[in-house]
Parts: C-alpha cells; sequence; structure tokens
C-alpha cells in the first residue's frame, strides 16, 4: 500500500488518519495525490467509487425493473458493492431506494 493511504484498522480504532486531532479527515489524509486507489480491509478500492455507485443509481431512477438499461446499471452496482462496503459506507447510509439497498444488503 502507498504512502499516503489509510491503514486497514482493528475494530474500535479512530475513523481515520487525523480524525482524533479535530481538525477532521481530508480527501488528501485518505488517498494521497497521485494514487488511483488504496487497499481498504483487504480490499483494493479505486478513487471514484462512491461517485460511480450515486450515477449509476441516479441512471437507474425511472427505469422499469425489466428494462435492459437498469439491469446493467443494477450489475455496476453489483460490481462496486466489494468496495462501498470495504470503506463502511453501509454503517453510515442507507440507500433511499430498496432494490438498490437489496443490491448491497445481498
Amino acid at each position: 500500500m502507498g504512502s499516503g493511504v489509510r491503514k486497514d484498522r482493528e475494530p474500535g480504532a479512530e475513523a481515520g488518519p487525523s480524525s482524533g486531532d479535530g481538525r477532521g479527515v481530508t480527501p488528501t489524509d485518505v488517498l494521497a495525490d497521485g494514487l488511483d486507489g488504496g487497499e481498504y480491509a483487504g480490499t483494493y478500492v479505486r478513487k471514484g467509487s462512491i461517485r460511480a455507485a450515486i450515477e449509476n443509481i441516479k441512471a437507474m431512477e425511472g427505469l422499469a425493473p425489466e428494462d435492459p438499461a437498469r439491469r446493467r446499471y443494477e450489475d455496476a452496482l453489483r460490481a462496486l458493492r466489494p468496495s462501498l462496503i470495504a470503506l463502511e459506507l453501509f454503517d453510515h447510509f442507507t440507500p433511499l431506494d430498496p432494490a438498490v439497498a437489496a443490491i448491497f444488503e445481498g
């Protein structure tokens, strides 16, 4: 894992590299400039993973469940699932759409 990338932490450890000093954590604290990703909870996570999930979710809005385009967006979300779980996203946020939530639940 490269310099500037948060190392995996033990349960109960501080949330990030600077969270205990009162100044908050910046994107650069989590992923140094020039890096394209890092390893979190044993999973390599590419930068842009959260934004990609949001764009896929937005693209699904209004599409019928049987629409082939919707299925492609759902598949893209399933591919992102390990990264988003490694980032602990769903420990703090819950998708509003039950169909999207179901993708991330299993």
